[in-house]
């Protein structure tokens, strides 16, 4: 509800309860909330943490990958966007990711590969205007590395 310093005091104590298990989440929602912020280096410890909770939490790698991505990590990026796709292979949000990213990092091939898999799913017209914006690129940026 946009006050962030209450939900962080709120995570907080989460993190402190002995009887509470599964404290990668509060870990996580800590993380979600420094990106927010813009404060990468306090979300990536966080969402460090939370990944060494629980090894198998997509929603921890892809946030990982947002966070080296926003650091110009791109082959950190990639590597935990496709952590997520490994353990959620569908997940479009993940696969689109990871597609951007390989896009950013000039690797058109296995860009173009993840994206048109995913296109015929995608139904956020948001989403598809990325996508279809990326796919649109990747095929200039080929014809051009052809000489045509």
């Amino acid at each position: 509800m946009g006050d962030l310093d209450k939900a962080e005091q709120e995570f907080r104590k989460i993190i402190e309860d002995p009887n509470y298990t599964h404290k990668e989440l509060p870990y996580y929602n800590l993380a979600r909330l420094y990106f927010t912020k813009g404060d990468l280096e306090k979300a990536r410890s966080h969402v460090d943490v939370a990944i060494k909770l629980n090894t198998r939490f997509a929603l921890a790698y892809n946030l990982l990958g947002l966070i080296l991505e926003s650091q110009d990590n791109l082959f950190g990026a990639i590597e935990s966007f496709k952590m997520a796709v490994k353990i959620v292979p569908d997940d479009l949000n993940f696969n689109f990711n990871l597609g951007a990213a390989y896009f950013k990092n000039d690797d058109l091939g296995k860009a173009a590969e993840v994206l048109e898999k995913i296109s015929p799913q995608v139904v956020d017209l948001e989403m598809k205007e990325k996508l279809n914006s990326y796919l649109k690129a990747i095929k200039e940026k080929e014809k051009e590395k052809s000489g045509g």
